[in-house]
């Protein structure tokens, strides 16, 4: 993936109203599918059945497909940030506060100052403010407020079988799309912090 298609992306983000964002977004990565799954099998051999696996799931543009994709995606992010960040469980919300989650307390302790590498990791240290990660009482929270049922992608409801409805395309290239940025995009921006050198 080239840097100017990347920022040719994110320019066209700031731009685009919020309701078509998963609309841009999905066909982002409908276009470059296929490309980062050899980038991320290529990276991670040991990861590769697996990830192939969920991929040609993904391939049927089936629901039944999606079903079995996206907790593959999910899971295999899940373990790649477990294992990137050396935490026990990445996925963990922490017991003390500011509550975040494991993976999240651990890079802001690796990045320390580096505002630029926190700033390009923030979708992972805001994580635990997410659709994708609410809680039981906190889906219940929004559901009330917003006077609708909840319907987003959360980690929880897939992972625990709560939710049966999950098996869409938007959804599965959701999970595909967290799996690339910890597996591809996050272990980069790391590297980059160790390269760059220290402010003080």
């Amino acid at each position: 993936e080239s840097l100017p298609e990347l920022m040719a992306l994110i320019e066209k983000l700031v731009v685009t109203e919020i309701t078509d964002v998963d609309e841009l977004m999905g066909q982002y990565y409908r276009n470059n599918l296929q490309p980062f799954a050899d980038e991320v099998v290529q990276k991670y051999p040991q990861r590769a059945s697996i990830i192939k696996a969920a991929v040609n799931a993904h391939c049927t543009f089936d629901p039944g497909g999606y079903f079995l994709s996206i907790p593959v995606f999910i899971a295999q992010a899940d373990g790649l940030l477990t294992e990137i960040t050396g935490v026990e469980s990445a996925m963990m919300k922490t017991c003390n506060k500011p509550l975040e989650l494991q993976a999240s307390r651990a890079l802001r302790d690796k990045l320390g100052t580096d505002h630029k590498s926190l700033d390009l990791i923030y979708p992972i240290l805001m994580l635990h403010e997410m659709d994708f990660m609410k809680s039981a009482s906190e889906r219940e929270k929004s559901a009330q407020s917003s006077g609708r049922s909840f319907t987003a992608l959360n980690r929880h409801q897939v992972m625990h079988g709560e939710s049966f409805d999950y098996g869409t395309e938007i959804n599965s290239l959701k999970a595909f799309s967290f799996l690339v940025f910890v597996g591809l995009h996050m272990p980069l921006i790391l590297d980059s912090a160790h390269e760059r050198p220290t402010q003080g």
